[in-house]
């Protein structure tokens, strides 16, 4: 079973990095950032990431990505970027979770 993870971010570096390298080693088949917040460094370290797919989410880029204005509260942000992963992802499961908020696989 393939399991994608998403998140919409504005974290620091040094936070984004321990997501996304625990997911990886949990196992997640793609993470999907949503960056509220431009991130050059991470650009830069995850570039070479097939895994990884940062999509810029901030104010400006809103109406192209979602056709509409940016706004309203983190949760409906949250459950718009849900929808684009929904039609980008190949898994078999796709799931949220914060950026501080850490899944753990635990073998049968």
């Amino acid at each position: 079973m393939k399991w994608d993870l998403f998140c919409t971010a504005s974290e620091p570096t040094p936070t984004l990095l321990a997501y996304i390298a625990h997911h990886l080693q949990q196992g997640a088949n793609h993470i999907w950032m949503f960056m509220e917040t431009p991130d050059p460094d991470l650009a830069e370290i995850v570039a070479d990431l097939d895994r990884v797919t940062l999509i810029p989410a901030g104010r400006a880029d809103w109406p192209e990505l979602h056709g509409r204005e940016f706004g309203g509260p983190l949760t409906s942000r949250q459950i718009a970027n849900g929808r684009i992963v929904k039609h980008l992802s190949q898994a078999d499961w796709i799931g949220h979770l914060d950026v501080d908020e850490f899944a753990v696989h635990i073998p049968s």
